[in-house]
């Protein structure tokens, strides 16, 4: 998977550290007790599965989350990375108390803030998109106006907004300030890595400002099924219900890392005291797409799982894996820590009892570099470049071992082992 390493800035989850255990605070009703008050129950292979629907007043415009205001429609269905990714500044600042001291919020810490004239204990949420950031909070627009406009080539009024063009700074180059009464967009090369890691086209400011204002009539949550999925499901139980703490949604037609039918995916924090509630899953392009087990798979190659805590649900088209982590053990957008990356990938192993053949299939990448695969200590494969849907068959002797060891960035570990 790739989801998080490369899409979600450097190092979402905790890069293996954190484990994630779902069994959701008593206080909180599962989502099977949910489905069962505003739900149908269908049997699955895997057990009970809820479906859950929630019919939601619409809020009004103002009051609307950033990334509901503020996306513009996909151009169409095929149109690939398509991301976005929004945090809670208010949530970090709850939070302080449980965070680590190297874990910060990315947005609050990063020079292009001051330089813009922005208090940042004044930032209330960003949103990351089509490389631009929109800053939200209760800060001083005549503040940033004087710290923009003598860097700017020009200036021009659209709307509720002053659009200053060719804006270069220390931190931006070239670039665009739109500066309204309580959002600020700020567009333009050198705006730092975490812009820069997220996929898709840049958006001109023009139509950010056009879709947020509502002169544009298709903004992706009024016309895309997929995206309205992924979110609906990820907020439909406490403490998320509120909106999450951190959030991050891709959208695409098809994705080498993501399963099959899967076209779109969605992971999010949400901060609540001593713990921190994860939802991690994708959307299926019908409900008979809908597949369980390479969700989890792909959850387990990306976090660090306790299988018997997490819950697997499943909403409509929707599945998720929900669950739990220390919030002091909370490290998405990396931190100071020096432990190298272990290597990290979903494989599943059957076994011939007749043969004593083991085939090794792996379903889900997020660190690979190199597969070796051991019987009784011996090896016997080892595969460069691994990929996403290739299976690797081994012989052995009933009551021997085999191994599964991964390799990335010179660091191995042990990914599976059984008895054959």
């Amino acid at each position: 998977m790739t989801f998080t390493r490369r899409r979600l800035l450097i190092a979402a989850a905790t890069g293996g550290t954190a484990t994630i255990a779902g069994c959701l605070d008593s206080t909180t009703p599962s989502s099977e007790a949910q489905g069962a008050e505003n739900g149908t129950e269908t049997e699955t292979e895997t057990g009970t599965e809820t479906e859950i629907e929630n019919e939601t007043e619409r809020p009004t415009q103002t009051s609307l989350p950033l990334y509901e205001r503020w996306l513009p429609a996909r151009e169409s269905r095929e149109q690939n990375e398509y991301s976005f990714l929004q945090i809670d500044h208010t949530a970090f600042r709850a939070a302080d108390d449980q965070l680590t001291e190297d874990v910060t919020d990315p947005v609050t810490e990063d020079e292009t803030i001051s330089e813009l004239g922005i208090d940042p204990a004044s930032l209330e949420s960003t949103l990351w998109f089509g490389g631009s950031l929109v800053l939200s909070g209760s800060f001083d627009p005549t503040s940033v106006t004087a710290a923009v406009e003598s860097h700017a080539e020009s200036v021009d009024d659209r709307d509720t907004f002053t659009t200053y063009d060719g804006v270069t700074m220390d931190s931006i180059d070239d670039g665009t300030v739109a500066v309204g009464q309580a959002t600020v967009v700020v567009q333009g090369d050198g705006l730092g890595p975490l812009l820069e890691e997220l996929p898709g086209e840049t958006v001109p400011v023009e139509t950010l400002l056009e879709t947020a204002t509502g002169d544009r009539a298709d903004r992706l949550f009024e016309t895309d099924t997929d995206a309205e999925a992924l979110l609906e499901a990820v907020h439909s139980e406490a403490p998320a219900t509120e909106g999450s703490s951190v959030l991050y949604c891709e959208l695409f037609d098809e994705h080498p890392d993501a399963p099959a039918a899967a076209t779109g995916v969605v992971i999010a924090w949400t901060f609540a005291g001593e713990r921190t509630h994860l939802r991690f899953g994708f959307v299926f392009e019908s409900d008979a797409a809908v597949d369980l087990e390479a969700t989890t798979a792909a959850a387990e190659a990306t976090f660090d799982l306790e299988n018997d805590d997490t819950e697997t649900v499943r909403i409509g088209r929707t599945t998720l894996i929900a669950g739990t982590i220390a919030t002091d053990e909370f490290d998405a957008f990396g931190s100071s820590h020096s432990t190298p990356a272990a290597p990290q990938a979903g494989i599943s192993v059957d076994v011939d009892a007749e043969t004593n053949e083991g085939t090794v299939t792996l379903v889900a990448i997020n660190r690979l570099d190199t597969l070796r695969i051991l019987v009784d200590g011996d090896e016997v494969r080892e595969i460069d470049d691994p990929a996403v849907g290739e299976s690797y068959t081994v012989e052995g002797e009933s009551g021997e071992t085999l191994t599964v060891v991964g390799a990335y960035e010179g660091t191995e570990s042990v990914i599976y082992s059984r008895e054959l």
